[in-house]
């Protein structure tokens, strides 16, 4: 029987696609000039993702606060992370995110 969409592997893609638009988006600001690091490492039962931009950040710790607005097109970012990975880790410019998730 084929994965389910609550599976690992979706909630690994959703972590990282949000972190890479993340990045884009808002650490770019869509700029083809700066980049994105992303680093994957992959361990038996677990998948850590790195992804840091050149932008200014954002103040997570404030963000992290703020309660879920759904009519808004953005600004889910956070609580996907702390909804689907293991741990959730920000540097403290806030242009960077660590996720490790277990599976």
């Amino acid at each position: 029987m084929g994965q389910s969409v609550t599976g690992p592997w979706f909630k690994i893609e959703l972590l990282l696609r949000e972190a890479l638009v993340n990045g884009v988006k808002h650490g770019s600001h869509g700029d083809p000039a700066n980049q994105i690091c992303c680093h994957l490492r992959l361990r038996s039962c677990r998948i850590t993702i790195a992804v840091r931009d050149e932008g200014d950040g954002f103040d997570w710790r404030a963000a992290g606060r703020l309660e879920i607005d759904e009519s808004r097109p953005s600004g889910l970012g956070i609580h996907i992370y702390r909804e689907y990975a293991t741990r959730v880790r920000f540097n403290n410019r806030g242009n960077g995110v660590t996720l490790l998730k277990r599976f």
